[in-house]
């Protein structure tokens, strides 16, 4: 036999007199009202537990009954108040305002979305939701405010950004990090040094404008005997050809440039090192600078024309020689710098 609803809705209504600050009963009232064919009175009841609890369950919950009525007024409303006091993951909440708005510049304004957290989370929905390009409007707003807990997933962004060529965009965003001083050694300006931590001040972030390393137990990159100075470890069973180094670097629109460094060698013989220089976009040779054997710090440098190139791709690669062995031993690099020149 199937039991009476109207003796769960008097239980329920038994429920809300005895403990009248328990939201949960008024919601499972408000569920029954309106699943019974009756808004009015579920709205009612749905308004009581948005009132007697301030928490995120009530205010999703209006949420919900209002999208579900299609009064996107009041749909916002409770949406502003949910994600005021939201918590945990909140993809379906995203989704509910997607499906109410499908942008998501309309629904940070919508929303009032401006919680650091949230904003994070709403960073990586919107990208996977939409797309990066989609994604920028969350992610300037979360730039404006980013500190070291969300300044990882601006560089995921960035990261993102690149590998859909949307190299300008995720340069902004490099640069808004800088402003905020969360990137160590950024580069300000054609006069001065156009390298980010060219004296490798910090550990590499691999991604982004910051510097990229090989990923190989046989190539070891460590802090050399002096500020500023890095040492290049190679125990002699690195692959035949390896990226060393790398970091994407923009141009402020100057026409000749001047790339520099001093290095020197912990053996007698060729390093198969070489530092090279290419236009990101169209991935064009613009200068290349092997790096020679040198017991002693040996000077490099390099003039190369980039006028129509806003960024370039600067890597350190391995290649070994034909005719020797690979190499073993250390290489010792300092005084990076990338300048305008004339």
């Amino acid at each position: 036999m199937r039991s009476d609803p109207r003796t769960g809705d008097e239980a329920l209504r038994r429920a809300t007199e005895l403990d009248p600050l328990n939201s949960a009963n008024w919601i499972r009232r408000g569920v029954r009202a309106e699943f019974a064919g009756d808004p009015e009175a579920a709205e009612k009841l749905y308004l009581e537990a948005g009132r007697v609890s301030q928490l995120f369950g009530p205010r999703a919950m209006l949420m919900n009954f209002y999208f579900r009525q299609g009064d996107q007024e009041q749909f916002w409303k409770w949406a502003r108040a949910a994600f005021a006091v939201s918590y945990g993951n909140l993809d379906g909440t995203f989704l509910l305002c997607w499906q109410v708005a499908p942008d998501a510049k309309v629904i940070l304004d919508r929303a009032m979305l401006k919680n650091p957290a949230t904003l994070v989370q709403f960073l990586d929905f919107a990208v996977r939701q939409a797309g990066v390009t989609a994604a920028r409007p969350v992610a300037d707003g979360l730039v404006s405010q980013a500190d070291g807990t969300s300044a990882p997933a601006l560089l995921d962004y960035c990261e993102e950004l690149i590998r859909a060529k949307r190299v300008a965009d995720a340069h902004d965003i490099w640069l808004g990090l800088a402003h905020r001083g969360l990137l160590a050694g950024a580069a300000a300006g054609a006069a001065q040094n156009l390298i980010g931590d060219a004296g490798f001040q910090a550990r590499p972030l691999q991604r982004g404008f910051g510097w990229r390393t090989i990923s190989s137990p046989e190539v070891t990159l460590i802090p050399g005997g002096k500020p500023g100075e890095m040492g290049i470890a190679f125990s002699g069973n690195q692959p035949e050809e390896a990226e060393v180094l790398s970091q994407i670097v923009a141009l402020p629109g100057s026409t000749w440039y001047r790339f520099s460094a001093e290095q020197r060698t912990s053996q007698h013989s060729d390093p198969g090192l070489s530092w090279e220089i290419e236009d990101l976009e169209a991935g064009r040779c613009l200068a290349r600078l092997p790096v020679v054997e040198s017991a002693d710090w040996t000077s490099l440098s390099a003039r190369f024309e980039a006028s129509r190139t806003p960024f370039i791709r600067l890597s350190l690669r391995y290649q070994r020689q034909p005719g020797t062995v690979r190499y073993e031993g250390e290489v010792l690099i300092r005084q990076l710098r990338l300048a305008g020149a004339k």
